[in-house]
């Protein structure tokens, strides 16, 4: 009984089966078609198809399954339709450049400001570096000056200081020393160097005794009268710091300050002291002993170097009258006589 019922229920599903799927089918058609409607009529308004000929739409639209009259409907509803308006999509424009641009105009620039930064570091860095070392060769320069110009100065007071003893040094140191005179018999020297000499190494004199003494040694002022005489001492005696003046009973008496009355030794006593002294200090040479030897031996030499002139000299006859003439057989035997003795003496 089980088997009739199964049987029953299995062929009511197969129906029902059936039924759905035939809805389904005509659904699907009904959907199909009318998308396939939809997409004709924007094909049909599109701007590419829209100025095509009509013959060509209709002949399109049939191959796709439409009917006749829904391409005549498409048709009059596309020619009747307003000319569709764009979409407000617009291209993108190309990137600018711009920034690229000022980019590379920085770079540029920071390169130049870079470098010129440097350039001038160097510049400024090695302008300091010969600035220090202008500095420093100058400060020296300076420094050394300054020592110069104190050393002079130093020099130039030493030399005032000693001016007085130059003068006494160039001067004679007395009266009979050899005084340089000029044509007429006048000394070169001046005034006070001569009666520094003549006040040198005595007691004071007056004017008149100094008149006297330079009279008697030079001739020029044997012709001046006393007053000119007088007043030529005079002016000589006026340097205060080498002469000083005393009362006496005869007048005014003159002699030297200080250093100046000192009478030097002249260069003749210095001369023989010092060969004296030279003389005293060095020992005496040994006498050299006199041996018949030595007497032989001064012979023999002084005949040695006379035979060897003589070998080697040409005669005088041939040098005057330039012969070249070869010796004779005498002067051959002659010249190795010569030459034997010579060497006996020698051995010997």
């Amino acid at each position: 009984m089980s088997e009739p019922k199964d049987k029953e229920h299995s062929q009511t599903d197969s129906d029902d089966e059936t039924t759905h799927k035939t809805s389904g089918d005509v659904g699907n058609s009904s959907e199909s078609r009318a998308l396939l409607i939809e997409q004709a009529r924007a094909f049909l308004l599109s701007s590419e198809i829209r100025n095509e000929d009509e013959a060509s739409k209709r002949k399109f639209l049939a191959e796709k399954g439409l009917s006749g009259d829904e391409i005549d409907q498409m048709i009059l509803e596309a020619a009747s339709a307003p000319p569709p308006i764009p979409a407000r999509t617009y291209p993108q424009p190309a990137p600018s450049r711009l920034p690229d641009l000022l980019i590379g105009m920085a770079r540029s620039v920071a390169w130049f400001v870079g470098l010129s930064g440097g350039a001038l570091i160097i510049y400024y860095v090695r302008k300091l570096i010969l600035s220090i070392r202008f500095t420093q060769t100058w400060r020296v320069n300076l420094d050394s000056i300054v020592a110069s110009a104190a050393s002079l100065e130093g020099v130039q007071a030493k030399k005032k200081e000693l001016a007085n003893d130059w003068e006494s040094l160039m001067g004679p140191m007395s009266l009979d020393d050899n005084i340089p005179t000029d044509a007429e018999g006048k000394p070169t020297c001046s005034m006070t160097l001569l009666l520094r000499a003549a006040l040198r190494g005595g007691d004071g004199k007056t004017v008149a005794q100094l008149a006297k003494q330079l009279q008697t040694k030079f001739k020029y002022y044997e012709n001046l009268e006393s007053a000119q005489m007088a007043e030529l001492i005079g002016l000589g005696l006026s340097d205060k710091e080498t002469f000083e003046e005393s009362d006496s009973e005869t007048g005014p008496v003159y002699s030297l300050k200080g250093a100046a009355a000192t009478a030097p030794p002249t260069k003749t006593k210095t001369l023989i002291t010092s060969l004296s002294t030279l003389d005293s200090t060095m020992k005496p040479s040994p006498e050299l002993s006199s041996t018949a030897a030595q007497h032989t031996l001064q012979t023999l030499t002084e005949l040695t170097a006379y035979l060897s002139s003589e070998t080697y000299t040409v005669p005088t006859w041939n040098r005057m009258y330039g012969s070249r003439s070869q010796p004779t057989g005498v002067e051959e035997d002659l010249r190795k006589d010569i030459r034997e003795l010579r060497g006996h003496i020698l051995t010997r």
